[in-house]
């Protein structure tokens, strides 16, 4: 599928270049381990899962329920 995608002449470039000519084009703020994480966690902050919250009881509920069992 990958082979597919790619032109005839894109075939011919090393994937250690371009992969190397990448980060050159990321620029100097990736180089540095802070700055990495930092890319890292955005990226992460990007893609992640919504998070669903649900209507926790009420201490009311909690009172009702003690008084119903006793």
């Amino acid at each position: 599928l990958r082979d597919y995608m790619r032109s005839e002449s894109e075939r011919s470039f090393d994937e250690a270049q371009i992969r190397r000519a990448r980060m050159k084009s990321l620029g100097l703020a990736y180089l540095s381990p802070q700055n990495k994480s930092l890319a890292q966690s955005f990226r992460y902050m990007r893609t992640k899962p919504t998070i669903i919250a649900f209507k926790t009881p009420s201490m009311e509920d909690c009172e009702f329920a003690k008084t119903t069992k006793s």
